[in-house]
């Protein structure tokens, strides 16, 4: 186990954080956000980096281009991570650092960063996304005599 796996075991312990060693070198770390209920963090320490990768929403239903390009121009505020693509269009948030940078006090910015960049984020993309969604299930929930406040409130995936 290399400095940067003993850092990362020592932050998620004495922070208290929910995670789980996966591997020697990889753990499953789970944030709670606000809009984004349950925030996955993968962070795999290999060989001369360590990796963070934190699933953000599944690929757009509609308005594609509008929410890549919200993304890409948040892209340039964020720090230390990034919002990637996979194959099929699902969106990530990615980041990789230097083994020799990863210190406590760089997991708590990293992790704060993608903590505050998927609460803040996530309602918006859903919101152009899944518009079509979105007005069918606010418009079933009217019907069903749901107060608006509670329709919202309920319709982000998790």
């Amino acid at each position: 186990m290399g400095d940067a796996a003993a850092v990362i075991d020592r932050y998620l312990s004495d922070g208290d954080i929910r995670s789980q060693r996966i591997t020697d070198h990889d753990w499953a770390v789970q944030l709670k956000g606000e809009k984004k209920l349950s925030i996955t963090v993968l962070i795999a320490e290999r060989e001369r980096t360590v990796a963070f990768e934190s699933f953000f929403i599944r690929r757009p239903a509609e308005n594609h281009a509008e929410v890549y390009r919200m993304l890409l121009r948040a892209n340039t505020t964020i720090y230390g991570v990034r919002f990637s693509l996979d194959d099929i269009g699902d969106v990530y948030l990615t980041g990789r650092f230097p083994l020799d940078a990863i210190t406590e006090e760089e997991l708590d910015r990293i992790l704060g960063a993608i903590l505050e960049t998927s609460d803040s984020m996530f309602m918006p993309a859903i919101e152009i996304g899944f518009a079509s969604y979105l007005a069918r299930d606010l418009a079933w929930r009217a019907a069903q005599g749901a107060p608006e406040g509670a329709a919202r409130a309920t319709i982000a995936p998790r």
